[in-house]
């Protein structure tokens, strides 16, 4: 199998959110090469175009997860544009975590973005959700640990 295959075989995001999961381990000099390597990969699947869709049955339901359309496509390049100027603002920090969720949260906004059926929009909408409570947390501090309960408490209730 090419890597184009594999990257055409995943929803735009969640190539980005595979990478976030194991960007801890990579250098600190190499991570934003990474990252934007990851974002590069997603925005690559979108070459696919408009009318190509990606669908799994699992557990009886037919969910679709990838599907593209004229009115998504514009969407997802401003997405993944955003995503890698993301990594650029974002160059000078040492921490991984502020990578690791930032990357996973662009990815699982992109995937939301392209989801065919509310079953994979509610999945990667709260991915979106998880992420974004990570972000939050990943400075460390006592006003972002309050901050991200009180969002946590409004995304869960």
């Amino acid at each position: 199998m090419m890597m184009s295959d594999f990257l055409t075989m995943l929803p735009p995001g969640a190539l980005m959110m595979i990478v976030a999961a194991g960007l801890v381990l990579v250098p600190h000099h190499a991570r934003q090469v990474v990252m934007l390597l990851a974002i590069a990969g997603s925005a690559f699947s979108l070459t696919a175009g408009a009318g190509q869709h990606l669908t799994v049955a699992l557990l009886g339901f037919e969910m679709m997860l990838y599907r593209a359309d004229h009115l998504s496509l514009p969407f997802a390049i401003v997405f993944h544009i955003a995503a890698a100027l993301n990594v650029f603002y974002g160059w000078h920090e040492k921490r991984a975590t502020d990578h690791v969720a930032g990357l996973a949260y662009a990815g699982a906004a992109i995937a939301a973005l392209h989801a065919g059926d509310l079953i994979t929009l509610f999945i990667w909408w709260e991915a979106t959700a998880i992420t974004s409570v990570f972000l939050i947390l990943a400075s460390g501090t006592q006003r972002a640990r309050h901050a991200a309960m009180r969002y946590l408490i409004i995304q869960v209730a």
